[in-house]
């Protein structure tokens, strides 16, 4: 097929294939640093040497070279491969945490969920990311991103499914490299007045504004949950009922925040910065201020997967469109994947 003629999707096929070769085979990272300093050697001597007609010695070089790229990626996630990860220092009994909250997520009717990073454990730095349970019972207490939290408590290993055909939720978040759960109730746990902030938290900051905002419009609780996963990619309010609706209509893909909706945003902004292209080096201005709103758009949903994934796609598209130059499906979903696996 001709679409797999473009280099960008030759690239990602190798790099998909060596970050599942590298997430199933688990590799020294030192053994894939050594491996991949010998091929970057090998590379550069073929670029050098290679001629047209000969054996394609520095394309295949290249296609091992992004192989072992991606083999490196994951391989450099891995707690085994991180001696400041939590798992190599976790003791026995229970232990003083001290950790910052990256994500909230759906709370059930007993708990409040996150996703916490570790910072200290037992007054050593630490990394990694755990699953942090707080009862309900923990007074009324609403934590958001950036909130740091000193607690005493047991990381424990995340349960498996207790049917054999259910949601593997341990797997899915192995995947995350999220390997434990703290629990916590109230007394447990001390809030530290002062956290420090991130982009994100400024984010998350803005995203509550936009909703309380939205929440003295009048709109009702069901309405503005779906406003929320439309417009700011947060759907922890939707209702089971709401999302089973929408799950049997075979329409629950609208409420993530994806290509269609950064798709739309693309061509707004590209109407509404018409105008810029009237300046001296208009174009230039209008691509830089398209792509910053796509991007700032991104944070504010949250940066969940499929946010980045459409984002950095509608990035290179806007490229492309400020070249004036004939675009290619497959092109453009292999250079933003490419792109993502790379960062990732």
């Amino acid at each position: 097929m001709q679409q797999f003629n473009f280099i960008s999707v030759k690239l990602t096929f190798f790099m998909i294939v060596g970050i599942l070769l590298g997430f199933h085979a688990e590799p020294k990272l030192l053994h894939v640093c050594i491996s991949l300093v010998i091929l970057l050697l090998l590379l550069t001597i073929a670029f050098k040497k290679q001629s047209r007609d000969g054996f394609p010695f520095f394309a295949i070089t290249t296609c091992i070279t992004t192989l072992l790229l991606g083999v490196l990626v994951v391989t450099i996630s891995n707690p085994n491969n991180n001696h400041k990860h939590y798992i190599n220092n976790l003791e026995a009994h229970d232990n003083i945490w001290k950790v910052k909250i990256d994500e909230v997520l759906k709370s059930s009717a007993t708990t409040k969920r996150y996703i916490v990073k570790a910072q200290s454990l037992n007054q050593n730095k630490v990394a990694g990311k755990l699953i942090l349970r707080i009862a309900n019972d923990s007074a009324n207490l609403s934590l958001q991103v950036d909130d740091e939290l000193t607690l005493f408590s047991e990381a424990k290993t995340i349960p498996e499914p207790l049917n054999h055909n259910q949601f593997n939720y341990k797997k899915y978040l192995k995947k995350k490299r999220i390997y434990h759960q703290l629990n916590s109730s109230k007394g447990e746990f001390i809030l530290n007045q002062n956290s420090s902030s991130t982009l994100f938290g400024y984010a998350s900051k803005f995203r509550l504004y936009l909703i309380e905002k939205l929440r003295k419009e009048g709109f009702g609780k069901d309405e503005l949950s779906i406003i929320q996963a439309l417009l700011l990619g947060q759907r922890n309010d939707i209702s089971e009922e709401i999302y089973k609706n929408y799950k049997n209509a075979g329409a629950v893909h609208i409420l993530a925040v994806s290509g269609l909706h950064i798709g739309i945003l693309l061509l707004l902004l590209q109407f509404v910065l018409k105008p810029l292209e009237l300046l001296p080096r208009g174009k230039t201005i209008k691509l830089i201020v398209l792509v910053f709103c796509l991007w700032a758009f991104a944070f504010i949903a949250g940066l969940s997967a499929s946010v980045v994934r459409a984002v950095t796609m509608f990035s290179f598209i806007a490229y492309a469109m400020y070249l004036n130059r004939p675009t290619n499906t497959f092109n453009i979903i292999a250079l933003s994947r490419f792109f993502i696996l790379l960062c990732e």
